[in-house]
Protein backbone atom coordinates (compact mmCIF):
# COMPACT_ATOMS: atom_id res chain seq x y z
CA UNK A 1 0.00 0.00 0.00
CA UNK A 2 2.96 1.95 0.47
CA UNK A 3 4.42 1.79 -3.12
CA UNK A 4 0.34 2.58 -4.41
CA UNK A 5 0.38 5.50 -2.37
CA UNK A 6 3.50 6.99 -3.85
CA UNK A 7 2.26 6.23 -7.33
CA UNK A 8 -0.81 8.16 -6.48
CA UNK A 9 1.14 11.50 -5.11
CA UNK A 10 3.03 11.79 -8.52
CA UNK A 11 0.39 13.74 -10.73
CA UNK A 12 0.16 16.65 -7.93
CA UNK A 13 3.90 16.63 -8.32
CA UNK A 14 3.79 17.29 -11.89
CA UNK A 15 0.93 19.92 -11.79
CA UNK A 16 3.39 21.60 -9.36
CA UNK A 17 6.22 21.59 -11.69
CA UNK A 18 3.74 22.71 -14.65
CA UNK A 19 2.40 25.70 -12.91
CA UNK A 20 5.90 27.02 -11.82
CA UNK A 21 6.73 26.71 -15.49
CA UNK A 22 3.87 28.44 -16.63
CA UNK A 23 4.46 31.36 -13.92
CA UNK A 24 7.49 31.33 -15.52
CA UNK A 25 6.43 31.86 -19.90
CA UNK A 26 4.44 34.17 -18.93
CA UNK A 27 7.84 36.70 -17.54
CA UNK A 28 10.49 35.04 -20.40
CA UNK A 29 10.50 35.64 -23.94
CA UNK A 30 9.28 33.23 -26.89
CA UNK A 31 12.28 31.54 -26.75
CA UNK A 32 12.61 30.40 -23.23
CA UNK A 33 9.05 29.62 -23.59
CA UNK A 34 10.13 27.28 -26.37
CA UNK A 35 12.71 25.85 -24.36
CA UNK A 36 10.47 25.28 -20.73
CA UNK A 37 7.78 23.83 -23.24
CA UNK A 38 10.53 21.02 -24.10
CA UNK A 39 11.76 20.80 -20.71
CA UNK A 40 8.75 19.96 -19.32
CA UNK A 41 7.84 17.40 -21.91
CA UNK A 42 10.74 15.21 -21.41
CA UNK A 43 10.15 15.81 -17.95
CA UNK A 44 6.49 14.68 -18.48
CA UNK A 45 7.97 11.32 -20.34
CA UNK A 46 10.13 10.75 -17.61
CA UNK A 47 7.52 10.70 -15.07
CA UNK A 48 5.37 8.44 -17.34
CA UNK A 49 7.69 5.82 -17.83
CA UNK A 50 8.54 6.01 -14.29
CA UNK A 51 4.44 5.59 -13.17
CA UNK A 52 4.35 2.68 -15.71
CA UNK A 53 6.72 0.91 -14.51
CA UNK A 54 6.16 0.90 -10.77
CA UNK A 55 2.27 0.18 -11.87
CA UNK A 56 4.14 -2.87 -13.55
CA UNK A 57 5.64 -3.60 -10.38
CA UNK A 58 2.50 -3.42 -8.28
CA UNK A 59 0.68 -5.35 -10.48
CA UNK A 60 3.17 -8.36 -10.27
CA UNK A 61 3.58 -8.10 -6.55
CA UNK A 62 -0.20 -8.15 -6.12
CA UNK A 63 -2.51 -10.29 -8.19
CA UNK A 64 -5.83 -8.84 -6.99
CA UNK A 65 -4.92 -5.13 -8.10
CA UNK A 66 -4.03 -6.39 -11.72
CA UNK A 67 -8.65 -6.05 -12.73
CA UNK A 68 -8.55 -2.61 -10.92
CA UNK A 69 -5.47 -1.21 -13.76
CA UNK A 70 -7.18 -3.15 -16.81
CA UNK A 71 -8.92 0.49 -17.74
CA UNK A 72 -7.08 2.97 -15.28
CA UNK A 73 -6.08 5.86 -18.02
CA UNK A 74 -3.37 8.11 -17.70
CA UNK A 75 -4.63 11.50 -16.75
CA UNK A 76 -1.47 13.41 -18.04
CA UNK A 77 -1.29 11.78 -21.25
CA UNK A 78 -4.83 11.91 -22.09
CA UNK A 79 -5.20 15.78 -20.93
CA UNK A 80 -1.92 16.76 -23.77
CA UNK A 81 -3.47 14.52 -26.08
CA UNK A 82 -6.44 16.72 -26.09
CA UNK A 83 -4.90 19.53 -26.29
CA UNK A 84 -2.78 18.43 -29.67
CA UNK A 85 -3.66 19.22 -33.37
CA UNK A 86 -4.21 16.55 -35.33
CA UNK A 87 -4.54 15.78 -39.64
CA UNK A 88 -7.38 14.25 -41.47
CA UNK A 89 -5.30 10.65 -40.86
CA UNK A 90 -5.73 11.19 -36.91
CA UNK A 91 -1.71 11.74 -36.86
CA UNK A 92 -0.40 14.56 -34.80
CA UNK A 93 0.52 17.80 -36.41
CA UNK A 94 3.70 18.95 -35.24
CA UNK A 95 3.86 22.19 -33.43
CA UNK A 96 5.30 25.74 -35.26
CA UNK A 97 5.78 28.17 -34.41
CA UNK A 98 4.43 31.39 -35.24
CA UNK A 99 6.97 33.88 -34.07
CA UNK A 100 10.08 32.19 -35.38
CA UNK A 101 10.78 33.65 -38.85
CA UNK A 102 14.13 32.49 -40.94
CA UNK A 103 16.94 34.81 -40.71
CA UNK A 104 17.16 37.61 -43.64
CA UNK A 105 20.42 37.51 -45.66
CA UNK A 106 21.97 40.18 -47.41
CA UNK A 107 24.66 39.66 -49.75
CA UNK A 108 26.15 42.42 -51.86
CA UNK A 109 28.89 41.94 -54.91
CA UNK A 110 31.30 44.50 -55.97
CA UNK A 111 32.31 44.71 -59.32
CA UNK A 112 35.20 46.46 -60.53
CA UNK A 113 35.92 47.89 -63.97
CA UNK A 114 39.41 46.68 -65.14
CA UNK A 115 40.46 50.06 -66.82
CA UNK A 116 44.15 48.48 -67.51
CA UNK A 117 43.17 45.86 -70.35
CA UNK A 118 40.84 46.84 -72.52
CA UNK A 119 37.67 43.95 -73.24
CA UNK A 120 37.78 42.69 -77.50
CA UNK A 121 35.66 44.56 -79.51
CA UNK A 122 34.96 41.01 -81.74
CA UNK A 123 35.97 37.58 -80.23
CA UNK A 124 35.64 34.88 -82.27
CA UNK A 125 36.55 30.95 -81.37
CA UNK A 126 37.14 28.77 -84.29
CA UNK A 127 37.66 24.94 -83.27
CA UNK A 128 39.75 22.25 -85.36
CA UNK A 129 37.71 19.92 -87.32
CA UNK A 130 41.50 17.74 -87.52
CA UNK A 131 40.66 16.65 -84.46
CA UNK A 132 37.12 15.23 -84.59
CA UNK A 133 38.62 13.76 -87.92
CA UNK A 134 41.54 12.04 -86.15
CA UNK A 135 39.51 10.63 -83.11
CA UNK A 136 36.97 9.55 -86.47
CA UNK A 137 40.14 7.70 -88.06
CA UNK A 138 41.54 6.55 -84.69
CA UNK A 139 37.83 4.41 -83.75
CA UNK A 140 37.62 3.57 -87.29
CA UNK A 141 41.03 1.94 -87.10
CA UNK A 142 40.71 0.33 -83.25
CA UNK A 143 37.68 -1.81 -85.22
CA UNK A 144 39.98 -3.21 -87.59
CA UNK A 145 42.05 -6.18 -88.06
CA UNK A 146 41.05 -9.96 -88.70
CA UNK A 147 40.34 -12.42 -85.93
CA UNK A 148 41.79 -15.25 -86.87
CA UNK A 149 40.78 -18.56 -85.01
CA UNK A 150 41.65 -21.75 -85.75
CA UNK A 151 40.74 -24.55 -83.55
CA UNK A 152 42.89 -27.77 -84.26
CA UNK A 153 42.38 -31.27 -82.59
CA UNK A 154 45.07 -33.50 -81.46
CA UNK A 155 44.11 -35.82 -84.27
CA UNK A 156 44.16 -33.61 -86.83
CA UNK A 157 47.63 -31.96 -85.79
CA UNK A 158 49.18 -35.48 -85.92
CA UNK A 159 47.90 -35.94 -89.63
CA UNK A 160 48.80 -32.60 -90.69
CA UNK A 161 52.43 -32.89 -89.16
CA UNK A 162 52.47 -36.35 -91.17
CA UNK A 163 51.97 -35.22 -94.10
CA UNK A 164 54.21 -31.70 -93.96
CA UNK A 165 56.94 -34.74 -92.95
CA UNK A 166 56.35 -36.64 -95.78
CA UNK A 167 56.45 -33.68 -98.28
CA UNK A 168 59.61 -31.68 -96.20
CA UNK A 169 61.77 -34.66 -97.18
CA UNK A 170 59.96 -36.19 -99.96
CA UNK A 171 58.80 -34.30 -102.62
CA UNK A 172 61.07 -31.16 -101.15
CA UNK A 173 64.21 -32.96 -102.53
CA UNK A 174 63.12 -32.74 -106.31
CA UNK A 175 61.18 -29.23 -105.99
CA UNK A 176 63.66 -27.46 -103.60
CA UNK A 177 66.58 -27.92 -105.81
CA UNK A 178 64.75 -26.42 -109.12
CA UNK A 179 63.20 -23.19 -107.15
CA UNK A 180 66.57 -22.86 -105.28
CA UNK A 181 69.57 -23.81 -107.51
CA UNK A 182 72.94 -24.87 -105.75
CA UNK A 183 70.71 -26.48 -102.85
CA UNK A 184 72.45 -29.12 -101.27
CA UNK A 185 69.90 -32.00 -99.98
CA UNK A 186 70.95 -35.81 -99.74
CA UNK A 187 74.70 -34.93 -100.01
CA UNK A 188 74.01 -33.67 -103.70
CA UNK A 189 74.46 -30.55 -105.22
CA UNK A 190 72.36 -30.08 -108.19
CA UNK A 191 74.17 -27.44 -110.27
CA UNK A 192 72.49 -24.32 -111.50
CA UNK A 193 71.70 -23.89 -115.35
CA UNK A 194 74.12 -21.74 -117.41
CA UNK A 195 72.49 -19.59 -119.60
CA UNK A 196 72.76 -20.11 -123.58
CA UNK A 197 74.87 -17.01 -124.77
CA UNK A 198 72.85 -15.15 -127.60
CA UNK A 199 74.17 -15.41 -130.87
CA UNK A 200 75.15 -11.74 -131.84
CA UNK A 201 77.70 -11.81 -134.92
CA UNK A 202 77.23 -14.07 -138.17
CA UNK A 203 78.53 -14.51 -141.53
CA UNK A 204 76.03 -13.31 -144.08
CA UNK A 205 75.37 -11.17 -147.64
CA UNK A 206 73.65 -8.19 -147.54
CA UNK A 207 71.95 -6.60 -150.79
CA UNK A 208 71.37 -2.81 -151.24
CA UNK A 209 72.01 0.64 -152.05
CA UNK A 210 75.61 2.14 -150.81
CA UNK A 211 75.25 5.40 -149.07
CA UNK A 212 77.73 7.60 -147.10
CA UNK A 213 77.07 10.77 -144.60
CA UNK A 214 78.55 14.38 -144.83
CA UNK A 215 80.76 13.92 -141.57
CA UNK A 216 83.91 13.11 -140.93
CA UNK A 217 85.39 10.90 -141.03
CA UNK A 218 82.82 9.71 -143.70
CA UNK A 219 80.73 6.74 -143.05
CA UNK A 220 79.11 4.26 -145.15
CA UNK A 221 75.71 2.82 -144.85
CA UNK A 222 73.69 -0.14 -146.67
CA UNK A 223 70.19 0.72 -147.15
CA UNK A 224 68.60 -2.84 -148.38
CA UNK A 225 65.46 -3.58 -149.66
CA UNK A 226 63.39 -3.31 -146.15
CA UNK A 227 64.84 0.32 -146.44
CA UNK A 228 67.17 -0.84 -143.01
CA UNK A 229 70.20 0.95 -143.01
CA UNK A 230 73.91 -0.92 -142.14
CA UNK A 231 76.53 0.56 -140.96
CA UNK A 232 79.64 -0.76 -143.15
CA UNK A 233 83.26 -1.16 -141.83
CA UNK A 234 85.64 -1.22 -144.25
CA UNK A 235 89.39 -2.64 -144.41
CA UNK A 236 91.46 0.27 -144.13
CA UNK A 237 93.00 1.33 -147.60
CA UNK A 238 89.81 0.82 -149.76
CA UNK A 239 87.60 3.49 -151.36
CA UNK A 240 84.06 2.89 -151.91
CA UNK A 241 83.19 6.37 -153.19
CA UNK A 242 82.96 5.37 -157.18
CA UNK A 243 80.07 3.04 -155.58
CA UNK A 244 78.25 5.55 -154.01
CA UNK A 245 74.44 5.34 -154.75
CA UNK A 246 74.97 1.59 -157.06
CA UNK A 247 73.45 -1.77 -155.91
CA UNK A 248 76.13 -4.08 -154.64
CA UNK A 249 76.32 -7.26 -152.95
CA UNK A 250 78.40 -6.84 -149.23
CA UNK A 251 79.54 -10.02 -148.27
CA UNK A 252 81.18 -10.35 -144.46
CA UNK A 253 80.25 -10.88 -140.25
CA UNK A 254 77.31 -8.48 -139.47
CA UNK A 255 76.36 -7.77 -135.84
CA UNK A 256 72.62 -7.95 -135.26
CA UNK A 257 72.00 -5.88 -131.93
CA UNK A 258 74.39 -3.01 -133.30
CA UNK A 259 73.40 -3.09 -137.17
CA UNK A 260 76.65 -3.61 -138.35
CA UNK A 261 78.05 -5.39 -141.04
CA UNK A 262 82.33 -5.91 -141.14
CA UNK A 263 83.22 -6.30 -144.82
CA UNK A 264 85.95 -8.95 -144.56
CA UNK A 265 87.46 -8.28 -148.01
CA UNK A 266 86.89 -5.66 -150.95
CA UNK A 267 87.13 -8.43 -153.53
CA UNK A 268 83.91 -9.26 -151.65
CA UNK A 269 81.76 -6.70 -152.81
CA UNK A 270 79.89 -7.16 -156.18
CA UNK A 271 78.99 -4.36 -158.03
CA UNK A 272 75.60 -5.13 -159.54
CA UNK A 273 73.73 -3.78 -162.90
CA UNK A 274 71.21 -0.66 -162.07
CA UNK A 275 68.65 -2.60 -164.02
CA UNK A 276 67.83 -6.34 -163.03
CA UNK A 277 68.15 -8.74 -165.68
CA UNK A 278 65.17 -10.96 -166.99
CA UNK A 279 65.55 -14.51 -166.38
CA UNK A 280 64.66 -16.13 -170.03
CA UNK A 281 61.33 -18.77 -169.41
CA UNK A 282 59.81 -20.76 -171.74
CA UNK A 283 55.72 -21.12 -172.64
CA UNK A 284 53.46 -23.71 -170.82
CA UNK A 285 52.91 -26.82 -172.79
CA UNK A 286 49.09 -27.46 -172.72
CA UNK A 287 48.36 -30.75 -170.87
CA UNK A 288 46.18 -33.39 -172.76
CA UNK A 289 42.46 -34.04 -171.10
CA UNK A 290 41.79 -37.52 -170.57
CA UNK A 291 38.71 -37.04 -172.71
CA UNK A 292 39.02 -34.93 -175.73
CA UNK A 293 35.98 -33.69 -177.47
CA UNK A 294 36.69 -33.57 -181.60
CA UNK A 295 35.92 -30.52 -182.77
CA UNK A 296 34.68 -30.70 -186.83
CA UNK A 297 36.87 -28.29 -189.26
CA UNK A 298 36.42 -27.84 -193.21
CA UNK A 299 34.64 -25.35 -195.24
CA UNK A 300 30.41 -26.14 -195.12
CA UNK A 301 28.66 -27.61 -198.55
CA UNK A 302 25.87 -25.16 -200.18
CA UNK A 303 22.55 -26.90 -200.77
CA UNK A 304 20.48 -26.29 -203.88
CA UNK A 305 17.56 -24.27 -203.50
CA UNK A 306 14.31 -24.20 -205.66
CA UNK A 307 12.63 -20.56 -207.13
CA UNK A 308 8.82 -20.44 -207.73
CA UNK A 309 9.78 -18.76 -210.74
CA UNK A 310 11.58 -20.33 -213.72
CA UNK A 311 14.23 -18.76 -215.02
CA UNK A 312 14.49 -16.83 -218.56
CA UNK A 313 16.86 -18.80 -221.10
CA UNK A 314 19.03 -16.43 -222.72
CA UNK A 315 18.25 -16.09 -226.61
CA UNK A 316 20.93 -17.27 -228.75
Amino acid sequence: MVIRKFSLTLFPFYQILSHGAGAEESSFAAETKEQNKKGSEILHKILVRTKLKINQEITAMDPNAQNQNINSVDPIRSTIAKNQTRDSSGKFVSKVDPLKVPPISVTTTQTGINTTTPPDLVNVKITNPFVYIKYWWKRIMANEGIDLRLRVKPLTVFGVSLIAFSLAFGLGGVVLPVAFPGLKINGIIYSSPTPTPETIWKDTALKGTLTKSNTTPVKFYLVTTSTEAVTLEVPVGFNLITLVGKRILAVGTYNSKDKVLEVEDIQDLEVLPTTPIPIPTSPPTPTPSPNPTPTPTGNPTPEPSISPFPSETPLI
